[in-house]
């Protein structure tokens, strides 16, 4: 590589590690209200608790605890994947900004 290719390459680095600061800090998009949950919360709660759940098979019911395992298992799966790219985003971030 010649000097110059060089010095263009580390210029153009720095742009992009530039960019990539400015995307540390939170920027507003839209003036949006602040969002609660309480009431939601409580109007679900009085709808479920206003319902009449009605009776399950044991067949039934264990089919759906399985289904719930496997769905357990598999949102444990994507929290692991979640926590390992987090953490590899992280150091990529550390040697980008170096």
């Amino acid at each position: 590589m010649c000097e110059s290719d060089k010095l263009l390459f580390v210029q153009s680095i720095e742009k992009v590690k530039d960019s990539i600061r400015k995307l540390e800090k939170p920027f507003k998009f839209a003036n949006i209200e602040e969002f609660t949950l309480t009431d939601a919360l409580k109007k679900y709660n009085d709808d479920v608790s206003s319902v009449e759940m009605g009776d399950a098979t044991e067949e039934e019911i264990a089919s759906n605890t399985t289904e719930v395992e496997k769905l357990y298992a598999a949102n444990n799966v994507a929290v692991k994947h979640a926590q390992t790219r987090g953490e590899k985003a992280m150091l990529l971030k550390a040697e980008l900004i170096k």
